[in-house]
């Protein structure tokens, strides 16, 4: 995936800005409705090289990958912080899931989590989690009648730049965005008055057109 990096929270922050169809030549204008900042990998081992760094509980590791057999409950964890007020993109990949359903969880203080079926079997599955209560776990979990097996398990800390202005192609390779923001959670980005938000700290930023990623709806001029 590509990624430009943006030192404006902290030096761990990235913009990750893909596949927004993009009006060609300089002076051309672009309505998006913001950019979403990643901030680094919090999960350690997250594509099971070795077995290590998750405690695992009726789970094997093996070939690169977390296996749950039907039987018992199954769930491997790791500590992560979770910070209160913050969201984070979780994902997975669902080699397969028969016979029951699993989830991701955020344990701690209390326990948010997201079902998997087998809906889910052969794909990658996400889970926007904002956390409430710093707590301090990520478990897959497998039920008594579940098969599983995933893979890429990854975490990361997101927010969003909102972009209240057009922005302006100053060439063929970036976009000028004026009066950007970021937003600590989603709502309709027509409107500008935010209570979540903070403008960044230079009036102009420029990101490359082949790096945006529209979140929510987008149209060009």
């Amino acid at each position: 995936m590509a990624i430009t990096r943006v030192e404006v929270l902290q030096p761990t922050y990235s913009v990750e800005v893909n596949n927004l169809a993009i009006p060609t030549g300089p002076g051309a204008t672009i309505k998006t409705t913001g950019i979403r900042v990643v901030g680094d990998e919090l999960v350690t081992n997250g594509k099971f090289d070795t077995d290590s760094s998750w405690a695992k509980t009726e789970f094997t590791i093996l070939n690169g990958q977390a296996i749950a057999t039907a039987g018992t409950a199954s769930y491997i964890d790791q500590p992560i912080q979770f910070v209160s007020g913050k969201s984070y993109e979780i994902t997975l990949d669902i080699i397969s899931i028969t016979g029951g359903s699993a989830s991701i969880q955020a344990r701690g203080i209390t326990t948010v989590a997201s079902t998997i079926t087998s809906v889910d079997s052969g794909t990658t599955y996400r889970f926007i989690y904002t956390d409430t209560s710093d707590n301090t776990t990520l478990r897959v979990y497998a039920g008594v009648d579940t098969n599983l097996i995933v893979d890429n398990i990854s975490v990361k800390e997101i927010a969003l730049i909102a972009n209240l202005d057009d922005g302006v192609i100053v060439n063929d390779l970036d976009v000028k965005l004026g009066d950007a923001h970021i937003v600590y959670s989603t709502g309709y980005f027509k409107d500008k008055a935010y209570s979540d938000s903070q403008k960044l700290h230079t009036d102009i930023w420029y990101v490359r057109t082949g790096l945006i990623e529209s979140y929510g709806l987008s149209k060009n001029d």
